[in-house]
């Protein structure tokens, strides 16, 4: 492919003038295509697949015992995902974002997902049992006041959201930089 030294146009086989400025290219050569620069990497969906199925996790009260490994896992999922789109390429920061990103929604999902699960859970019956069963001896004043702080309030979740979507994201985005550093490791060996 002949291209004009002075405009860049295309032009065809064995021309000597170019047809869109007129400049004399008799002794021009091709020039080298250039290569497309690398396309940018898709976060969000990397992000959901590692976030929604950490959020759904962390929610359970029985499996949330293992949370710093959902959360580690969410961020190296994220990052594993991400690798699919240009493999062997990712550096340490690609992996942090969609490893924080990947926390940042599982944070959500898991405070969308724990509302439910904690009116269900923590019902005033269930806490007083409890109470009864580990502290027999405790006044009914004080029992009352145990009750009434363990309910939910609005208040109370926009906290657990903030700290959810904070120790998810940094946790998540050690996760996305650790898969980092396996992918590097398995590619030089």
């Amino acid at each position: 492919m002949n291209r004009c030294r002075q405009c860049g146009a295309i032009l065809p086989e064995n021309s000597a003038v170019c047809i869109h400025c007129g400049t004399d290219n008799t002794t021009q050569q091709a020039r080298p295509v250039e290569s497309a620069p690398p396309a940018d990497l898709d976060y969000l969906k990397p992000a959901l697949t590692g976030g929604v199925p950490l959020g759904v996790l962390a929610a359970i009260p029985v499996v949330n015992c293992l949370c710093c490994i959902w959360v580690l896992g969410s961020g190296a999922l994220a990052t594993w995902q991400l690798d699919k789109q240009r493999p062997g390429t990712l550096k340490y920061g690609d992996g942090a974002i969609a490893g924080g990103l990947s926390g940042v929604v599982g944070g959500i999902v898991a405070t969308l997902v724990g509302i439910p699960v904690q009116r269900l859970f923590m019902t005033p019956e269930r806490v007083l049992v409890w109470i009864e069963r580990f502290v027999p001896n405790i006044p009914l004043e004080q029992r009352n006041q145990i009750v009434q702080s363990l309910q939910p309030t609005v208040s109370g979740m926009l906290i657990q959201a903030v700290v959810n979507i904070c120790l998810y994201g940094l946790f998540a985005l050690a996760g996305g930089c650790l898969m980092v550093a396996i992918l590097n490791r398995n590619k030089t060996d």
